[in-house]
């Protein structure tokens, strides 16, 4: 399963060979749709009402307590639809278009929050309710972009080191280890960690 979420993930950089189309129950909007042919001649369709989105998808890798050795990945969500906050939209907008100032564009929206609270998401929201410190700290994932597609990429992997979660469930999206510019929130499936267990979250995002 992990290794066809690669493959997949890879084929929306490449445009080889794949067909995708999504959808979100978020008043409706048809989101995006994606897709290609072995000749790499790809073309991506936007839609009526397209907007920022795209989706998350995250992995678990227990670590065996008899061996010590992680078990491998194992799929909690996979494409999950996120939810971009008003916040998050404005900042795109000043950052892409609104903001003329060289140099003062600020940082990419690079780094990876996570919760165990389990409160719906909502647009209005500016930060993580109960995001978590430690070894779960909000810290900069790894960025992927190919010239010329719709799609980025971002990747981190958290390995717990220093105490026992019971639910992780929530994860943001922001452009700064410490302030309230929050461009993305989604939810997962709540999964318990012990020390030395490791949880991977991919923010695959579009931009309409």
């Amino acid at each position: 399963m992990f290794d066809a979420f690669r493959g997949f993930l890879e084929s929306l950089s490449t445009g080889k060979d794949n067909s995708y189309s999504g959808s979100s129950n978020n008043n409706n909007k048809l989101v995006w749709s994606f897709a290609g042919d072995a000749n790499n001649n790809s073309s991506q369709g936007l839609v009526e009402q397209t907007q920022i989105g795209g989706f998350t998808s995250v992995f678990v890798n227990r670590v065996d307590p008899l061996t010590g050795l992680h078990k491998g990945w194992e799929p909690n969500t996979v494409f999950k639809h996120n939810l971009l906050t008003n916040n998050g939209r404005d900042s795109f907008h000043n950052y892409l278009y609104t903001n003329q100032t060289s140099g003062s564009q600020g940082i990419a929206f690079i780094y990876i929050s996570l919760a165990e609270n389990s409160g719906a998401p909502v647009a209005g929201d500016t930060v993580v309710s109960g995001e978590l410190s430690g070894s779960m700290t909000r810290t900069s994932g790894t960025a992927a972009h190919t010239g010329g597609t719709n799609t980025t990429t971002i990747t981190k992997t958290f390995t717990c080191t220093d105490t026992q979660y019971s639910g992780i469930q929530k994860s943001g999206l922001h452009n700064n280890p410490a302030g309230t510019v929050l461009s993305h929130q989604n939810t997962f499936t709540p999964t318990a960690l012990v020390s030395g267990d490791q949880l991977q979250i991919t923010w695959t995002l579009t931009l309409g």
